[in-house]
């Protein structure tokens, strides 16, 4: 008897939100997109990686997280049908860990304390995105499952020393301990409001499950959440 009530009143509240959504598909507006227009967007946004570092320390280094995380990102789209868009992706990734010297078996590295290292990436992702919501509104909800690329495109140091000095110069027993190359499955929620029927604005968050682990050494997948804001020209 509890289910039925629970159920009833449930019904209630939602009707009058499907009943809005049916009044939105039959009154087309300037703000209803019609196939075969083109997006393009431009976002950014911060980062939170999960097991972005060898969890596995080495003879001469322990390792941890570091800020700052970031992407710049640039897409481009076209409306196949009233609601799927496939979308290509160019982001760039800002990505930093921290390495602590734990005693480099060169005598020369006795004087080095922490090591920052910083890890530029280059992505090429795909993305269907599929308008979950406001066909004819100004407001509107993608969702997008996608495939996430990414490349590396090198690394900066910066090293404090013991003497509280720093140095930006990369030292041989540093090493590569992340990634050139990685790739994942992404989910992404694009938030739209359109000020007018050319430009928009976006809010994205979005989460990336990596196929493999930062390192080969981990045990824990990689992930990353972000949360992107942006502009989108729709041109039609």
């Amino acid at each position: 008897m509890k289910m039925k009530i629970l159920n009833a009143l449930l019904l209630m509240c939602f009707l009058p939100v499907f009943s809005m959504a049916q009044d939105q598909e039959t009154e087309k507006s300037e703000y209803t997109y019609k196939v075969g227009d083109f997006f393009l967007g431009l976002s950014s946004g911060v980062d939170y990686n999960v097991n972005a570092f060898r969890s596995v320390a080495t003879s001469d280094f322990s390792f941890e997280d570091k800020g700052p995380r970031y992407n710049i990102s640039f897409d481009a789209g076209v409306l196949v049908t009233k609601r799927l868009r496939p979308r290509i992706e160019f982001q760039y990734h800002r990505l930093a860990y921290g390495q602590e010297w734990l005693g480099a078996s060169s005598a020369s590295y006795t004087t080095m304390e922490y090591t920052t290292a910083k890890v530029n990436y280059f992505g090429l992702n795909f993305h269907l995105d599929y308008l979950l919501a406001g066909l004819n509104s100004k407001f509107k909800i993608f969702v997008s499952p996608g495939l996430v690329t990414e490349y590396s495109m090198g690394v900066s140091y910066n090293t404090l020393k013991t003497d509280g000095d720093e140095t930006s110069s990369r030292f041989s027993s540093l090493g590569d301990y992340y990634p050139k190359s990685i790739a994942g499955a992404n989910l992404t929620a694009i938030m739209k409001y359109d000020l007018n029927e050319n430009l928009g604005l976006t809010l994205s968050p979005g989460y990336t499950h990596y196929l493999r682990s930062f390192m080969e050494v981990n045990d824990n997948a990689y992930q990353r959440f972000n949360l992107n804001v942006g502009v989108e020209i729709r041109i039609h």
